[in-house]
Formats: structure tokens, sequence, C-alpha cells
């Protein structure tokens, strides 16, 4: 079993130290006028002063995390200059990451005003306790105004014919040279006896044998000395860096000991693969696991998967590992127990220096419980969206059915209120037909005894034109009693089909219906001057009464046909009238008795026809294909429950798009049939 140190339980003496130790790094870093900047594997800055930053235009903050191209420097200066033979600082750096030190006496660098200046610059490792390298530590000192200072004295040596005070270079640029590394001298000595944290550093003050500036003239080797001293420089400011570091790897150490302690204390399964993908090592509290950890390294996890989930989550990694990005994926694994439970799995590439995936560091958290919480959660969302979908239907029918009731008992009224005159009308026309007859007779029987009639009658029957009275007042009773056999009609076909309020079952003639429907139809079949009318084709069989509600029924008759007169009259308004007398619109009507106990009603017509989408959801409540306010989406729905639930029967629609449509209504003879 694990003994596991809890990170609260770290000396908080010794992170003070470190704190105090990190403090004193970063305030002698940024305090001197030297670039210093370390960079990772990467070449991305993980530590820069704020003179480097000035340097580059930048700001400590936004310089951490950018490497050289994104920071602005030029890509020949970054790249190898072919040109010139002279090595790029990416070159640079890949060479001290294998382990060299780089130092540059005198190294030109253009800064960001243009200007050039010289600096000597140094690049070695940073390594780890363990001696690996992890880092680049970079240390550049301009040296510009040194480097004239050297070639004024280089001129002077070369004309030791002249005086001295005739040179270019005054008295007191050496004077400045003479303060300036004595300077350094004391400073140097400073630093090499401080103390940091609560230890001294076991450093040696650095001795450095500064000549005095007259002296200088007559020496051969004033440049040599002079880079000698400050190459002494750079070497102790870098190991002063270098041993600061080395004193806190061992924290960092302790530190990565216990975030792997963390690991095995938390209920997740953190595992490696390498680039290719096969697991290589799994960490995680054996005994509490739920995956057997000798079956998934390898490829073997996959084996552990669902069948449904495999295919699946073998491409999702392939495609993670050919693009090189984060893989995350939700997957039911088989556990010891040999039942299945869901785990999320997230991996993230480790990347080596030249960018390509050295392994895959991921984590396996069960997600089962949450899985099956939503599954729930989700079945319950499913029911109630159900249960309100189907209570606003319900309440849509209920408002339909109960304009439809009021619509059957308007129209009923208004039918009994114009059947009456109605009948008294057509009633009375048989007897004034007999009367007029009457008439007619008499008048022929008086011209035939009094052929020569007076003057005064001759002129008042070629006045009223008799002859013409007499054989076209026939004809207009005729025509009186047709129109009133035409109302008769129309009243009781709304009679007929006012019947939706009638709540029983009633043996009825189906034809009946369907000759109410049409009649109350006849306005939008019969031509107008717009259009010209749609043909309606009957095949009656030959049904006997048929058990049913009628009004219901009649109800689905008229929204099948209103739906084809709407289809015929929208594409019969795209053609062109020969094509129309090509063509005619049509709707055929065919009954028949199927068997013994069942009756079918055929409805098609030749219109555009109906597209299998459509089809699928046109018994949907609410799905229409009209324009706004010219359907609700109700109709074929409710039409649908008169056939299928109150009726017990089946209503199918079969089109093809070009073809036409048909609506095919079966229903039982006897409603004590359904099952």
């Amino acid at each position: 079993m694990h003994h596991l140190t809890p990170l609260t339980t770290v000396s908080e003496q010794t992170l003070e130290q470190l704190e105090l130790q990190v403090s004193l790094l970063n305030a002698a870093i940024a305090a001197t006028p030297d670039w210093i900047f370390i960079k990772d594997e990467n070449f991305s800055y993980v530590l820069a002063n704020e003179s480097y930053a000035r340097a580059v235009g930048q700001t400590v903050t936004s310089i951490i995390g950018k490497d050289d191209l994104e920071l602005g420097f030029s890509s020949e200066l970054v790249s190898d200059d072919s040109l010139e033979n002279i090595p790029g600082s990416r070159m640079e750096d890949l060479a001290v990451l294998r382990g060299e030190t780089i130092t540059k006496g005198q190294d030109v660098i253009t800064l960001r005003d243009g200007s050039k200046r010289i600096f000597q610059t140094k690049k070695q490792p940073l390594r780890n306790s363990q001696g690996k390298i992890f880092a680049i530590l970079g240390f550049c000192r301009d040296i510009t105004e040194n480097c004239q200072v050297q070639k004024h004295l280089q001129k002077i040596l070369l004309h030791e014919d002249k005086d001295i005070n005739e040179a270019n270079l005054p008295t007191k640029h050496l004077a400045n040279v003479s303060t300036c590394i004595n300077s350094e001298k004391i400073n140097l000595e400073k630093i090499s006896s401080r103390q940091i944290g609560s230890q001294q550093t076991n450093l040696q003050p650095i001795n450095l044998q500064v000549p005095h500036p007259s002296s200088l003239l007559s020496q051969a080797n004033l440049e040599t000395s002079v880079q000698s001293i400050e190459s002494q420089q750079v070497d102790f400011r870098l190991q002063q860096a270098q041993r600061m570091l080395e004193k806190m790897l061992p924290t960092l150490g302790c530190s990565e000991q216990r975030y792997r302690s963390l690991v095995l204390a938390s209920a997740q399964l953190v595992w490696t693969a390498d680039r290719q993908g096969k697991i290589q090592d799994v960490v995680t509290r054996s005994k509490d696991s739920q995956i057997a950890l000798l079956e998934i390294k390898g490829d073997k996890w996959k084996h552990l998967l669902h069948p449904e989930d495999r295919d699946r989550i073998s491409q999702a990694w392939q495609k993670s590992i050919n693009s090189q990005k984060l893989y995350q994926e939700e997957m039911r694994v088989q556990t010891k127990q040999g039942d299945y439970r869901y785990f999320l799995v997230r991996a993230v590439p480790i990347f080596t220096d030249n960018g390509q995936i050295r392994e895959w560091v991921g984590v396996c958290i069960d997600i089962h419980d949450r899985k099956q919480v939503e599954t729930e959660l989700q079945q319950k969302a499913w029911e109630l969206e159900k249960t309100l979908q189907k209570l606003n239907t319900t309440q849509n029918q209920l408002i339909q059915n109960d304009k439809m009731s009021s619509l059957g008992q308007l129209v009923a009224g208004v039918a009994h209120e114009i059947n009456n005159p109605v009948n008294f009308i057509y009633g009375n026309l048989n007897h004034a037909d007999g009367y007029i007859q009457d008439l007619l007779g008499f008048l022929q029987t008086y011209e035939k005894h009094y052929p020569n009639a007076v003057q005064e009658i001759a002129e008042e029957a070629e006045a009223i034109d008799l002859e013409f009275m007499r054989q076209d007042l026939p004809k207009l009773l005729s025509s009186m009693k047709m129109g009133a056999q035409r109302i008769r009609e129309i009243v009781l076909s709304l009679r007929n089909f006012s019947r939706v309020d009638e709540m029983e079952k009633k043996e009825v003639d189906i034809h009946e219906g369907i000759d109410s429907t049409l009649m109350i139809l006849q306005y939008r079949l019969k031509a107008k001057p717009e259009h010209m009318g749609i043909l309606v084709e009957k095949s009656y069989g030959d049904l006997p009464p048929v058990e049913c509600y009628p009004g219901q029924l009649n109800q689905v008759f008229m929204n099948i046909l209103s739906n084809a007169l709407d289809a015929l009259e929208e594409r019969d308004r795209k053609r062109s009238l020969k094509a129309i007398e090509e063509n005619p619109s049509r709707i055929c009507i065919c009954t028949e008795i199927d068997g013994l106990d069942k009756v079918i009603i055929r409805i098609s017509d030749n219109g555009p026809g109906i597209s299998e989408e459509v089809q699928e959801r046109m018994f949907e409540p609410f799905f229409t294909t009209k324009p706004i306010g010219k359907g609700t989406g109700l109709g074929m729905s409710i039409s649908y429950q008169i056939i299928a639930e109150k009726h017990g029967g089946y209503l199918q629609c079969n089109s093809l798009p070009g073809k036409g449509s048909e609506f095919l209504i079966e229903i039982p003879l006897q409603q004590n049939q359904i099952v």
C-alpha cells in the first residue's frame, strides 16, 4: 500500500527559502543591464529580463511563450544564412541542446531602430539533477563602446610618432575605461560574497587584474586583456545563475513525485502511449480500477470496446494521431465483471525537438453514473415533450372539432330556414304549371271559335307578343322548377354534411356523403373565366349501408378533396391553356367492397404528386406545406385519427412526384367488427 504525503505537509520553511531564492535571482536578473534569457526545448522563451525585453520592443510578459520568429526577428537571422556562412540562432540553439556551449567575442546585432551594436554573447545548456538538458541559458553584453576604445587605442599604437594628445581619443575616455573596469571588479566581489537565502554561496571572488590606462598604451595585447576581463564577467554571471537553478531542481523533482502520488491517489486511470498509439504504461490504483490493466497494453484495449463503438473510436484515435491534435471521446469499455461502463478518454501529444510526436499522455475517467443520469433525464425530457405535444394536439383538435360542431349547427339551422320557403315555392310551382296550361288551353279554344278578333284585342295581342309568351311561358316555368330543385339539393347536401355534431354511429349511404361534399365544393369544380373546370369521375360500387360516424367521415372527404383541388389549381396556374386542354385536371372517386366486411374508398387525382419526404410527415399534427394563413396543419392529422381511431380503419397515401396522388380509405362495414 502506498503511503502518500499530502501537499499540505510541505515544510513552510522550505517554501519560504525557495521563494526568497527565486526573488533574489529575479531581482539580480532584472537589475543587470545585460541581456539574459532562457529558452525551452521548443525554442520558446520561458524567462527574459527587462533589458532584453526593451531591446526587442516587447514586455517581459509578452515575450514568454513566443519564439524568435514570433517576436519579429527576420527569418534570415533565425535560420541559416548560407550566403555569409553564418549559422542562425535556431542552429545555435540546437547545438546548445546537444550539449555545446557557444561563445562569441564580437557579435554584430541590428536592433529594432536600425542601429548596429556589438555584443559579447554566450549560450550554454541548463541541466536538471539527472544531467538532462532542459533549457538554453543566454547572456549578451553590449561592448560597442569598448570596441570603439580598442579601435582608437590601436590607431594610437600604429602612430607612435604622434603625441597622445593629438590622437582622436581624449584622455577622459581612458579614465572612463579604467573606472568602468575597476567598478566591475568591486561589483563582482560584492556579488560573490552575497548571501542567497540562509546559505552562503561557494563562489570565490574573482580577482580581476586591471592595469592602469597609462600602461595600456605600451601593451601589445590590449585587445586580449579586455576580452579576458569581459569573459570572466560573463562566466561568473552564468555560473551564478546556473547554481541558483540547480538549487531549485531538487524541489522541482519533489513536486514531480508529489504529482505522481496525486495520480495514484485519484480515481482516474492515467496512461501513456507511443506515437503509433500503442499503450505503454498505465498508472492507477489497481485495486480500484474497473478495467483489467494487463488487457489494455499495446492495442489490446480495442478488444474491450463495445462492438458498436469500436469502429468509431478507432477512426477517431487514428485521426488524432495523424493530425497531432487533442483526442477526446466517450466510449463503452468492458470491465473486469464483463459488463460495459462509459468512460471519457482524453489524450494530448508530447512533441520532440523536431516537432514529431514522442508519446501520448492521457486519462480515462469513469462517467458511467453521469451517463445513466443523463440518459434518464433525456428520457424524462422526451416523455415530457411527447406529452406536451399530445396536449397541444388534443387542444387544437378540440378547438377544431368545436369549430366544426358550431359550423355544423349553423349550417343545419340555415339549411332548415332555407328549406321551408324553397319547399313552398317548389310545391306551388306544380300548381302554377297546371294553371298556366289551363289558361293557354282556354286561349287556344277562344281563338278557334272567334278567329277574327276585334281591332282593340288584336292590337293588345300584338303589343304583348302573345305568340312568344305562349311559347316561352312553359320554358320559364320549367326553369324555375329546375332552380328550386337545385336549391333543395344544396340544402339537403348541407344537412347531410352538417352531421359533425352527431356523436353516435349510424348506418348511412357513403355515396350520399361523398356527393354532398362534392355539392359543397361545386363552386371550385366548375369552370370560371380565370381557369377551366376540374373534371370529377365517379365509379361507385354496390355498397350496403355502412355503420360509421357520418359527419366525421364527411369531414375526411372534405379534407382530402380540398387538398386535391388546391394542388390541381396551383398546377393549372402554371400551365398554358393548350396544356390544360390536352391534359385536363381530373379527380377520380372509386368505392368497392373488399371481401365481406370492409369498404374501400379511393380518391385520386392527376396532379403534381407528393414527395416522399412530405408523405412521411403529412399525418403529423401542425405539418403543412401551404403558405402561412392558408393551412393549420391539422386537416390530415384529424382525418387519420377519424379513420384509424374512430372507425378502426386505415388511411394511406400513395404518390409519386409528377404522377398524381391517391388516398386509400379502408373502414369496416360494421363497427362491432373492430378488434
